[in-house]
């Protein structure tokens, strides 16, 4: 009743979309009575920067953009209760990381986010998009970590290996939060111009329709940032192995333009996610316990983060090229 009278819409049909690892928000699939389906998002996190973004992209006519519907006050979210409510259109198909992408979908990729960041937003939209801080509350949580992993149950097979790779990884880790400090104080410390950014535009967020048409969704995390925090994703180590083949970088740059990125400004962003994905990852693998099914689906996020072709990796790698080893 509540999206009816909010946005003109009449649903009849509402399920919950499983997974995803934010616990501050829910997601629906939704059909109303004409048949069209929507996802409709209940957030506490307070993040609309991405709800104001879509919204005026699809309004610019951005090809691969879901705008959200408008509320009945116009803005692209209606508050319920302690959340944001927003609705949008469903899109049917795959992620990328399934459908898979070839060269014309790498192309369509870069032209999207090239057409994200040439975005110059009116001062009231850029007044409701976070800009870039560099700081990230997740360093906070090491030492609480090391004492969580140091009193795990070491019988427990998924805990066992969760420690196995924390304690062999950990020089690297502590390697990896000390250039995110440090990179944050210097890059605070001269700032750079911010571009409209996605701010997590791995596979994973890439639909390709039934159609074949390629979607960027879940703006959680759209920033005003220097283009690179995007970038990274293109290079490899999240959900895409690093370091990229340079033949996907092509087809990219094919859409995109010139992919030419800072490598201090590389480095960092790089680091943060690592910091974000290992340490959260290994908290969620402690809280999911002693659940094995959810412990070991998030256990395999986090190998992957710490591998070879991992975020971590990508991570070090950018810190040898500047120096900061």
């Amino acid at each position: 009743e509540r999206i009816g009278a909010e946005f003109g819409v009449s649903i009849r049909e509402l399920g919950p979309v499983p997974g995803g690892y934010d616990v501050d928000a829910a997601v629906y699939r939704a059909m109303d009575g004409s048949g069209v389906e929507w996802a409709v998002k209940l957030s506490r996190t307070g993040r609309l920067g991405g709800l104001v973004l879509t919204q005026r992209l699809a309004r610019d006519g951005v090809l691969g953009i879901t705008g959200p519907l408008p509320a009945r006050d116009g803005e692209p979210f209606a508050v319920f209760e302690d959340a944001w409510l927003s609705v949008t259109p469903w899109v049917r198909g795959r992620a990328a990381t399934s459908a898979g992408m070839d060269k014309d979908r790498w192309r369509r990729l870069g032209a999207l986010i090239a057409d994200v960041h040439a975005m110059t937003p009116t001062e009231a939209e850029a007044a409701r998009i976070p800009g870039e801080d560099y700081r990230t509350s997740a360093l906070n949580t090491l030492a609480d970590l090391d004492t969580r992993l140091g009193d795990a149950d070491p019988e427990d097979r998924l805990l066992a290996k969760l420690c196995r790779t924390w304690w062999s990884a950990r020089d690297s880790i502590d390697v990896i939060c000390t250039g995110t400090r440090d990179l944050g104080d210097l890059l605070r410390a001269a700032p750079s111009p911010g571009v409209v950014g996605h701010g997590d535009p791995h596979l994973g967020n890439v639909q390709i329709d039934d159609d074949g048409g390629l979607w960027l969704l879940d703006w959680d995390e759209a920033a005003l940032a220097p283009p690179e925090r995007d970038l990274m994703f293109v290079l490899g180590g999240v959900l895409l192995a690093w370091p990229a083949p340079a033949q996907l970088r092509t087809w990219f740059a094919a859409g995109y333009g010139p992919v030419v990125v800072d490598p201090v400004r590389l480095a960092y962003f790089r680091c943060e996610r690592a910091v974000e994905d290992v340490l959260g990852l290994a908290e969620m693998v402690l809280d999911a316990a002693p659940d094995p099914t959810a412990m070991a689906e998030v256990l395999g996020h986090f190998l992957g983060a710490l591998s070879p072709s991992g975020i971590a990796t990508a991570a070090l790698a950018s810190l040898r090229e500047i120096g900061r080893d």
